[in-house]
């Protein structure tokens, strides 16, 4: 990011905010530009995943990206040989991948941590290496949290056993939070996570190779 013209990760992630930009990936056509050229939406999906396993990869995930690349859209921007790569795939070597999560309840709707476990292992596994960074990011309004511990009170009175406790959208429910899998599971590697609002941003930059 040291190269001239480029903007910092906490330029970029301020800039999307303050204009309320959902997200941005180099290549794609703008939401308004796909509307007044008739394009549709394309959605993909699988059914009938396994129970999850533990393992860093994602069966289920693994089984969109198969669908995903079978219908030209490759995960890897690479000119190399890959099932899931092409000259043009999504994500760079070099890219910031911002992953916007649902983080501001316990239990109801919240982002699927094995899933997105998933989700960031195969990122980090770009067949060109991959020398960029993975940002977690949620706007929980002031209520949101990456621990487990969601910031609002009285919303769980009808179930009193999860009141004190961590459970997260996962096999390992009591586990996996966004800051386990930031700090724990890949913290030897360019992932980070920033909350916006009045929560301190966590922010971890290490390297290494996945095993």
């Amino acid at each position: 990011m040291a190269n001239k013209g480029k903007v910092t990760r906490r330029e970029f992630i301020k800039g999307i905010t303050s204009t309320g930009a959902l997200f941005y990936a180099r290549g794609l056509v703008s939401p308004r530009r796909a509307l007044s050229q008739g394009h549709k939406s394309r959605i993909f999906r699988v059914g009938e995943c396994p129970v999850h396993d533990g393992q860093l990869r994602h069966r289920g995930l693994d089984s969109l990206l198969d669908l995903l690349a079978e219908s030209g859209m490759k995960l890897y921007r690479t000119d190399g040989r890959h099932p899931w790569g092409g000259p043009g795939g999504i994500i760079d070597t070099n890219d910031v991948v911002l992953i916007k999560v649902n983080c501001q309840w316990k239990c109801r709707g919240t982002t699927n941590t094995d899933v997105l476990r998933g989700l960031i292992y195969r990122i980090l596994q770009h067949p060109d290496s991959f020398d960029g960074e993975v940002v977690i990011f949620e706007n929980g309004q002031g209520e949101g949290s990456f621990d487990g511990y969601p910031r609002h009170g009285g919303y769980y009175s009808d179930w009193p056993e999860i009141d004190n406790g961590i459970y997260v959208n996962a096999e390992e429910e009591t586990i996996l939070t966004v800051d386990y899998l930031v700090n724990t599971v890949f913290k030897d590697y360019p992932v980070s996570s920033y909350l916006l609002g009045s929560h301190p941003v966590q922010l971890h930059f290490r390297f290494g190779s996945l095993d």
